[in-house]
Formats: structure tokens, C-alpha cells, sequence
């Protein structure tokens, strides 16, 4: 059986912004003005995934969503972890920042609707986040996985039945395409990203290591190790410099406790037991049956009579 995992989240945004007139609105019958432009995005993405699949048995998509609050266990680390600056805004942006949280808000709770009328299992747990959800679902060797997302992160997932498709670069990651692209094996991407950071979750790294460094770093080990390895010892990074005399040397060490507490953020190695029993639970419990009345009402309900024809001929 191979499984289709879309990074719900990513994707929203991604078709959210591809809405960029703010025009996509319907009238609903009880008289209500609704946003529908993210989720008509969204649903031809999920339409050129299933006409992939139209002639293949045993495939099944599955959407992950994040939940609505931050990781508790990342919290309990690092209580900056996503914080956001908050900036003074003018009248108008106010105003755009109250229309972007409605459109996002209104996309999500189509989608939630309208996807498991198509087929598609939707997975989401307040507490959690959706790549720590695709990673316990995927760490089986039962069945194949095709996990979609852009975001860098996802690429940890990688291995023999796991593959990673980023739809904007339209690249299918393997092991081997890795490795190629990278210089460095994909198990050390984690150690990668906590020698830099993650601006975009407001992780910070080791200052004075860029890319350029932190990628020699971490093709150096994976010469020495082939592997990193969940519990990779901090201590390694400092016998790889202790001969080298270069000044980011010694700003490495100083900041090993940067990286350890980064490692414990970034890898997905260290997700709880609690995210493995709900990522089983929800797959064993996973919908697979669509309904095409179901979702033609829904269809015609916002607006999305162009997407109905092509969806129909592949329920």
C-alpha cells in the first residue's frame, strides 16, 4: 500500500498567497460573503494528486494539519520557540492582517469539511505539529509513503520507503537525490539546521557558523561516521575542531550548547511516545470511502463548479 501525505499547513499558505486578488468569494444561500479562494487552490493540487493516482490501486492520500497551539515539549525547552516580534502596524496593515487570519481561518474549515467527502483522511490533534505526525506515520516498513511539503525539515524523513516531493522545485527526494544535491547524508540534515538555526521558528544557532560552514562541519562527520545516528554526542563536534586553529573553531565550541539544545527542537528523532500512539491510532482509524454526492453539494455549496467535473471523474 503506498500513502500520499500532504503537509497541510505548507500547502494552505502556499494557496492562500496563489489567491492574491482577494476576489475568490461566494454568496452562500443563507446570504453569507465566504472566502474560497485558498481552498480552490488547494483542492487542484489535491486534484492533480489524485488524477496521479486514477489508475493505481492501493494509494491513499492523507492531510496532516498543525494543531492550534505551539509544542508543549518544545516550550518546555526553549519558551521562545515560535514566538513572533510584535511589530507596529499601521491602520491598513491592521486591517490586511485581520483579512489574511479570516481567509486562512475560512480555507482551513472548507477543507476540513470537504476533503474526507473526496476521500482524503484529514489527521489533526491540537497539541501537535503536522511534521511530528508525519514522522511517526511514516517510520513503518509495511507501506511506501510520498510525503509532499516544501518545507526542509520533512527531508529528515527520507529513507528506503519514504520519499519527499517539494512541488515547487517539482523534485521527488530520495536517499541517493540527497546526498547528490546536498554533499552530506540526510540523516545529518537535523545537525545541519541546529548548527544554523531556524529563523522561521525563531530557533537561533551558533553565531558566526553560516552555511558555508556548517555544511563543511557536517560533511566532515558524515565521512567519519557515514551516519548520524539518534543521540549523535555532541562531543564529536568538538573532537572534529579541537586541531583546528581557524577563529570559528573556537566559536563552535562555545556554542555546543546551542546545538545540543537545537538537536532536541529540530530532530524528529526525539518526538514523544504520545505523538507515535496518535499518529497509529489515526491511521488505523483512517476514512477511505469519498462520496460524490457529498462532495458535488459541497462543490456547488462554495463555488467550485469548474473543479466538480474533474473531481467526479475520479471518485
Amino acid at each position: 500500500m503506498q500513502y500520499h501525505i500532504i503537509d497541510g499547513n505548507y500547502q494552505v499558505n502556499r494557496s492562500v498567497y496563489a489567491d492574491k486578488e482577494n476576489l475568490s468569494t461566494v454568496d452562500t444561500d443563507s446570504g453569507e460573503t465566504v472566502y474560497t479562494g485558498g481552498a480552490y487552490y488547494y483542492l487542484r493540487m489535491i486534484n492533480m494528486i489524485k488524477k496521479e493516482l486514477s489508475t493505481i490501486k492501493n494509494e491513499h492520500i492523507i492531510v496532516v494539519f498543525d494543531g492550534d497551539r505551539r509544542c508543549k515539549r518544545r516550550l518546555d525547552l526553549y519558551p521562545d520557540y515560535k514566538k513572533r516580534k510584535v511589530k507596529e502596524m499601521t491602520e491598513a496593515q491592521q486591517e490586511q492582517k485581520k483579512l489574511d487570519e479570516l481567509k486562512f481561518k475560512t480555507t482551513f474549515s472548507i477543507l476540513k469539511e470537504l476533503l474526507p467527502a473526496m476521500g482524503v483522511t484529514v489527521i489533526s490533534h491540537t497539541d501537535m505539529e503536522a511534521d511530528d505526525v508525519i514522522y511517526a506515520l511514516t517510520r513503518d516498513n509495511e507501506h511506501t509513503y510520498k510525503v509532499y511539503s516544501d518545507d526542509e525539515d520533512y527531508l529528515q524523513m527520507i529513507k528506503g520507503n519514504v520519499k519527499v516531493f517539494k512541488l515547487i522545485k517539482g523534485v521527488l527526494y530520495t536517499e541517493d537525490v540527497f546526498k547528490e544535491e546536498y554533499g552530506y547524508h540526510h540523516s545529518f540534515l537535523p545537525l545541519y539546521k541546529s548548527l544554523l538555526g531556524d529563523p522561521s521558528d525563531n530557533i537561533s544557532g551558533v553565531k558566526g557558523v553560516g552555511k558555508v560552514r556548517a555544511a563543511t562541519i557536517v560533511k566532515d562527520l558524515d565521512k567519519k561516521f557515514g551516519i548520524y545516528e539518534p543521540g549523535f554526542e555532541v562531543s564529536e563536534l568538538e573532537k572534529l575542531v579541537e586541531h583546528e586553529t581557524a577563529k570559528w573553531a573556537s566559536t563552535l565550541v562555545a556554542g555546543l550548547p546551542i546545538v545540543e539544545r537545537n538537536l532536541q527542537l529540530i530532530d524528529l528523532n526525539n518526538i514523544s511516545e504520545d505523538i507515535h500512539d496518535f499518529a497509529r491510532k489515526s491511521f488505523e482509524e483512517r476514512g477511505s470511502e469519498s462520496s460524490l454526492v457529498e462532495s458535488k453539494q459541497m462543490l456547488k455549496y462554495y463555488g467550485f463548479k469548474s473543479l466538480y467535473s474533474l473531481i467526479a471523474e475520479l471518485m
